[in-house]
């Protein structure tokens, strides 16, 4: 963001070097919400990782930026070592899915673990 400038819309990613999670299948196609609707931006970048947790500490050394779950970059933000860009956009989010059998006593280990999810990451509104 040196060289380029801060983003001021989705669309000024383009210029920039972008962390690329390959867990996604459309990788290079990011997508956020905006006031006009839904903004779809092709990015490019250096690196293609396939962990939130790489990508924010790549973010962290200033090798580019990243689309980093709000869970895995809470720590850096408050220690100030990221910063969050595109304030008031938000990006079309994934889901974490926790899929388990339909039954009247579900075992209590199963039951913790997901509560640990949701305590963890937030229930989807």
């Amino acid at each position: 963001m040196r060289r380029r400038g801060t983003p001021k819309s989705p669309a000024d990613l383009i210029d920039h070097d972008c962390l690329v999670d390959t867990n996604f299948r459309d990788q290079q196609r990011w997508r956020f919400r905006t006031g006009d609707g839904v903004e779809t931006v092709a990015v490019k970048g250096p690196v293609r990782v396939n962990d939130p947790d790489a990508i924010r500490d790549l973010a962290v050394a200033g090798l580019g930026i990243g689309l980093i779950p709000e869970f895995a970059a809470a720590d850096a933000l408050r220690r100030g070592a990221l910063r969050e860009v595109l304030k008031g956009t938000v990006a079309l989010r994934w889901s974490i899915l926790a899929v388990y059998p339909r039954r009247q006593y579900l075992p209590l280990r199963v039951r913790a673990y997901v509560d640990h999810l949701v305590e963890r990451l937030g229930a989807d509104p």
